[in-house]
């Protein structure tokens, strides 16, 4: 319905009028007007033509603007060197609502753009959050205004960020900001991603508007672990498989995990379909990690896994099931490298077992 009422002039001067009969401010009512329709909508030199006709009595919607005497506006007097010196010290989302003034100060906004190196992404029911380089700006009312500057930061074509985070979004507001990054016309420059993600992984979609081989690692952070009520490994696998057979995944230098759960609670079995991730975990249950160990040196598309952990951490056992299952040290004098030979096939897995990091390769012989 809004995207209707902001593609159709009478139907946006109707809504000035309807402003302008509220008995409001001319100020107050175009801040409503962008609070309802967005700051696209209708630039304030525009909202006030209309809103001063009304205001004179004059009431036709219809009016021909192009047959009104040539008049100046203060905005006619606005070159470019003054709009800077005026916006030079201005706070980023008093630049953002600037922007809407008029042509003049969007042209010198976007033209001296602060290019930031990350932005952080959260939504909830009572606030959106952006967070850009450390610079937090909050809409407590407005969902549209912030997606709006947000989609113009990320159009800016020589935005070059490091990290973009996406962190807790409700579902009903992650489906208006995929809707908004649909409307940009290019893929976002960046080289890490972070995303912390629920049961479904629906957060993971951000990736499909990142550039594939600009992002070199994502990093998925499960928000609530929940050892109570476990998820499903389908659910994990099913996820996961959209994930990998993205560009932005297979031009990916490294896949991190955090599952935020101890290994004991940790199903393997979801991720078995990655070839290159490392899952980050406080630290290792020896009884556990055997299994999870064979699990990985069995799987038909794992390629290289680390698997690290915070607290120095014993794999004799481990170490042990693997030879027990065919694993074998083939050289004395690196005696925690275990090589698992895999059937039907020239390779093998070399698992490399070390207090704080345990990294298996598939290698051939």
């Amino acid at each position: 319905m809004a995207e209707s009422i902001r593609e159709t002039p009478l139907y946006l001067r109707t809504c000035v009028l309807y402003e302008f009969l509220e008995k409001k401010s001319v100020f107050d009512a175009y801040k409503n007007f962008c609070r309802k329709l967005g700051d696209s909508a209708m630039d304030y030199a525009e909202f006030e033509f209309w809103f001063l006709r009304f205001s004179q009595g004059k009431f036709d919607l219809n009016h021909d603007r192009s047959l009104d005497p040539k008049s100046h506006s203060f905005t006619d007097l606005l070159v470019p060197k003054i709009v800077e010196k005026l916006i030079e010290n201005v706070e980023l989302n008093e630049r953002m609502t600037l922007r809407n003034v008029c042509k003049t100060f969007r042209n010198v906004i976007d033209n001296s753009a602060q290019y930031f190196k990350t932005i952080s992404i959260s939504a909830t029911g009572s606030a959106i959050e952006l967070e850009l380089d450390n610079h937090p700006i909050q809409y407590t009312r407005n969902c549209q205004k912030s997606f709006c500057d947000l989609a113009v930061i990320l159009s800016y074509s020589n935005l070059k960020l490091e990290r973009l985070e996406i962190r807790e979004i409700d579902e009903k507001i992650m489906k208006r900001l995929w809707a908004k990054l649909d409307t940009l016309n290019q893929k976002i420059h960046v080289e890490s991603a972070f995303i912390q993600y629920e049961t479904t992984m629906e957060e993971t979609n951000i990736l499909k508007y990142l550039e594939p081989g600009t992002l070199k690692t994502i990093t998925l952070d499960n928000r609530i672990a929940n050892q109570t009520r476990p998820v499903h490994p389908d659910v994990v696998m099913e996820a996961l498989d959209r994930v990998i057979e993205l560009e932005q995944y297979k031009q990916a230098e490294m896949l991190h995990v955090w599952p935020n759960c101890c290994q004991e609670s940790f199903s393997i079995l979801g991720f078995l379909n990655c070839p290159r991730l490392t899952f980050h975990f406080y630290k290792h249950h020896n009884k556990r990690l055997g299994v999870m160990l064979l699990k990985i040196v069995r799987s038909t598309e794992m390629k290289f896994v680390i698997l690290k952990t915070q607290v120095d951490s014993k794999f004799g056992s481990a170490k042990d099931y693997l030879i027990r299952n065919g694993g074998e040290v083939s050289d004395p004098n690196r005696p925690n490298v275990i090589r698992v030979p895999i059937k039907k096939s020239n390779d093998f897995f070399e698992v490399q077992l070390n207090s704080l990091e345990i990294r298996i390769e598939r290698k051939s012989f």
